[in-house]
């Protein structure tokens, strides 16, 4: 066994990420478990999933190095320590590594259980390895950046100022999200949107990787030079800079961009009004279709109404097919999700009330009586709770205390227009269809 390697295994032993590895493990798990929606492992989220843990745990990595960087000169050891013959190159880099290998078990450990959870449940795709290396060289990065400045900088607040510094660097380079800096900060690469119907923007992360890595050998070769100015490190530093300097002006010069189409063909169920998924969701749409499916089943064979209600791609023009997500109990219950494909449907180009001063968004009392009468069809249940909770069913001019006066004329209109004979009332929606989604018609319009 080589003296650098003896003195890695020591450090390794008595380093304070011992002690800490607990606490990295939890905020590696807690940054990144949020990835998941409920009754779906995708693996693209198991992927950046991993990715996230290092957004809380590189912060307290970074503390952790500067806390151990500061170790000798608080012990009173430094001038000792240069007397021996031991190189401060390979004694440096002992002490970082023996540090930084704490936080990266940490994050592969999370990994590992996140990888092992997408091959027991995971339902599209495979893992892909790029957001995956983004955060693992994030935690090696800004472990080297808080030894750094921990070794270079001698007072005992480096500790603590280092993972806010890392912190407010990261979020002031991605204000606005329309920022060329946005592409230097690997939290900006990982919170970017990406889903299983695009493909991730794979350059971004192979410039990423790079400049990160540049950071970190710039870091550890600073530290060591402060000390000794040997070839070897001068020759790193210089490296390190390079390497830096060229991937970071290559990040500068990107675009913000949609990753290329990932091709699907969807799997639907056989509702009147077909309601279909991307396969990856298969396993929730059965429960998809049965909050979506008797809610658009009297507008089927409606001139204007959606021929198909499902997922598409952001972005994508599809005027014929209504946008619906997969169900999921994170968030909503069946009868919000429910009110909101009613609504979808019936006024799409509702907007939101901007001062919340009445109980609307936008909506027009016709609008709000025939989203009453689709939910009231599908299930009772589904329209007695948009009443209690006060889903918005009113014009944005009623104010809230006005509700209770204003409501009981659309649930008169409602069951008014339920009572019709259904031919009756297909052909009326038949012949008024545009007009109601346009805003155009007032309750006495309707029969």
């Amino acid at each position: 066994m080589t003296a650098g390697l003896r003195l890695f295994t020591i450090e390794t032993r008595r380093n304070a990420g011992l002690w800490l590895f607990p606490v990295l493990v939890g905020l590696a798990w807690y940054a990144g478990h949020e990835r998941y929606p409920d009754g779906v492992t995708l693996w693209i989220d198991v992927s950046f999933g991993i990715g996230m843990g290092m957004v809380l745990a590189a912060l307290a990595a970074g503390g952790l190095a500067a806390f151990m960087a500061g170790r000798n000169r608080r012990r009173g050891m430094s001038e000792l320590l240069a007397t021996t013959p031991q190189s401060p190159a390979v004694r440096e880099v002992s002490l970082w590594a023996s540090t930084a290998i704490w936080g990266i078990l940490a994050y592969l450990s999370v990994g590992a259980y996140f990888l092992v959870d997408g091959v027991r449940h995971a339902t599209w795709g495979g893992p892909d390895p790029l957001p995956i290396l983004v955060g693992l060289t994030a935690m090696v990065a800004f472990s080297a950046i808080g030894y750094a400045a921990g070794a270079l900088v001698p007072s005992r607040f480096v500790v603590p100022v280092v993972p806010v510094a890392l912190y407010l660097a990261q979020v002031v380079a991605l204000l606005g999200w329309d920022r060329p800096s946005m592409f230097l900060v690997p939290w900006g690469f990982l919170e970017s949107g990406h889903s299983v119907f695009t493909e991730i923007h794979a350059s971004w992360a192979l410039w990423l990787i790079p400049w990160l890595v540049g950071l970190a050998v710039v870091a550890l070769a600073a530290t060591v030079l402060r000390q000794k100015r040997t070839p070897r490190v001068i020759t790193a530093l210089t490296v390190g800079m390079t390497l830096a300097i060229v991937s970071g002006a290559m990040l500068l010069r990107m675009e913000q961009r949609e990753g290329d189409p990932v091709p699907y063909d969807s799997v639907c169920a056989e509702t009147p009004i077909p309601v279909c998924v991307h396969p990856a969701y298969r396993a929730v749409l059965d429960e998809t279709a049965a909050i979506a499916g008797p809610v658009l089943a009297p507008l089927a064979g409606i001139d204007g109404a959606p021929q198909r209600a499902g997922q598409i791609a952001f972005g994508t023009d599809q005027p014929d097919v209504l946008t619906i997500a997969p169900w999921s109990s994170r968030y909503d219950t069946e009868g919000v999700v429910a009110y909101g494909v009613a609504a979808d449907v019936i006024a799409p180009n509702r907007y939101p009330n901007p001062n919340f001063t009445s109980a609307g968004f936008g909506l027009t009392e016709v609008q709000g009586a025939l989203i009453l009468w689709l939910l009231r069809q599908a299930d009772p249940a589904w329209a007695t709770e948009t009443l209690e909770s006060r889903l918005p069913l009113l014009p944005n001019d009623v104010p809230f205390e006005e509700w209770d006066t204003h409501v009981p004329r659309l649930v008169a209109a409602s069951e008014r227009f339920a009572a019709l004979d259904p031919a009756e009332r297909h052909a009326w929606l038949d012949a008024h269809f545009a007009d109601v989604r346009a805003g155009r018609l007032t309750l006495d319009d309707l029969p």
